[in-house]
């Protein structure tokens, strides 16, 4: 997995959009904002340092791995992905250090939209209709990572895409995923025979989603401690 590039300057914003063709073409294929706000055991709440940050997945069929970007200290962002006559696909983006975006006149601040023109607009015009997805925050940094998608039974990253549904199996716990078992953990797998729940439980126990493959599992491997997460009940 490469390092991070951290984005200071209009040469870095040059090189990555050098290296990504403007992000043509590309997918937000992931998305987890971490505010730094948590619930304890004793259901005590914590607001985190405040320095809130957002990690976005994009990939493309130009990129030979898929690009993680970390936005740091963010400041307000959207998601335009639920609007009527929206495309996921990224057409082109704009990405640029500015010092009006905040109160404080002057600071400098990074704002990337994955469409259209910002840049020649004021704050106000671009919140008051948030017609594309934009990040506004103090710092950025990306790298190329090989990531992959977790495993709804043990966790581990090990699909090499989102459920498409196919039935891929996970070499960690030989769980055969489909669509069903994404929305509903007691569905009985047509793969397995069992439900996401109970194959859970046999990986805890026996480090397998059944007895019948014991045998055929293996453990993890260093590129499959992290990925991408999907919502599963």
């Amino acid at each position: 997995m490469s390092s991070w590039t951290y984005v200071n300057t209009n040469e870095d914003i040059d090189s990555l959009l050098k290296k990504t063709m403007g992000f043509h073409d590309a997918y937000i294929v992931g998305l987890e904002f971490m505010p730094g706000t948590f619930v304890s055991k004793k259901d005590v709440f914590f607001g985190g340092s405040g320095d809130k940050c957002l990690r976005v997945i994009f990939n493309s069929e130009w990129f030979a791995e898929p690009l993680e970007v970390i936005f740091e200290d963010v400041r307000r962002f959207n998601v335009a992905g639920w609007q009527s006559m929206y495309t996921d696909e990224i057409f082109e983006c704009s990405l640029a250090i500015r010092y009006d975006l905040d109160r404080n006149v002057g600071e400098k601040l990074i704002l990337w939209t994955d469409g259209g023109h910002p840049c020649e607009q004021r704050e106000d015009e671009l919140l008051n209709e948030p017609i594309c997805t934009y990040v506004i925050s103090s710092k950025m940094r990306w790298r190329f990572a090989k990531l992959r998608y977790k495993c709804p039974c043990c966790g581990y990253y090990t699909f090499a895409r989102p459920p498409v549904g196919e039935f891929d199996n996970c070499p960690v716990c030989c769980w055969f995923y489909d669509l069903d078992n994404l929305y509903d953990a007691d569905y009985i797998n047509g793969a397995t025979g069992m439900s996401l729940k109970e194959a859970r439980k046999n990986f805890i126990t026996i480090g397998a989603c059944s007895e019948e493959f014991v045998s055929e599992v293996r453990r993890p491997l260093e590129d499959e401690l992290e990925g991408i997460e999907w919502i599963v009940r």
